[in-house]
């Protein structure tokens, strides 16, 4: 059977479930250009709705350095974040199947022309980092700040005293 194309890809990714179904009509998905998979909350309130996350990017900018690398492991990163696989596509540098647990599924290595195939699974429901996003550290913060402050002012007056 052959496989359908995700709504929204561009025509040269294609993409399976794992369960088997070989069909992706309905399936959501949000698309990442460049570098803007590096923003989390961006990627988190873009994949609120979506089934699988998508990021295409040229690295040919970062070289032979470590950056590509770095770069899928901040696409990794958010595919653990928002609870769901993400597919990066990349001229030179890595592309990737990532699981919905940051998991390398499958990859090409760097600097060669190839073609990727691998399955995933489409997960359903929202992480805590989802739904909050830095809301919850935030908030932390201004906890551990005010016992600061009121910890601080309950010694000055003991000194005073």
């Amino acid at each position: 059977s052959s496989n359908r194309r995700l709504e929204g890809l561009p025509g040269h990714l294609r993409l399976s479930k794992k369960n088997g179904e070989d069909s992706n009509e309905g399936r959501r998905n949000k698309s990442a250009v460049r570098y803007e998979v590096v923003y989390g909350e961006l990627m988190r309130v873009s994949a609120e709705d979506a089934d699988v996350l998508l990021t295409i990017s040229n690295d040919t900018w970062f070289g032979s350095s470590i950056g590509p690398l770095q770069h899928m492991q901040i696409a990794q990163m958010r595919a653990l974040e928002n609870g769901r696989a993400l597919v990066r596509s990349t001229n030179n540098g890595v592309t990737a199947i990532v699981d919905h647990r940051g998991r390398l599924i499958a990859s090409l290595p760097q600097f060669e022309a190839g073609v990727l195939r691998g399955a995933f699974e489409v997960m359903e429901g929202r992480t805590p980092y989802n739904r909050f996003g830095d809301f919850w550290l935030v908030g932390l913060s201004l906890v551990v700040l005010l016992a600061m402050v009121v910890r601080f002012g309950a010694y000055r007056m003991r000194r005073r005293d």
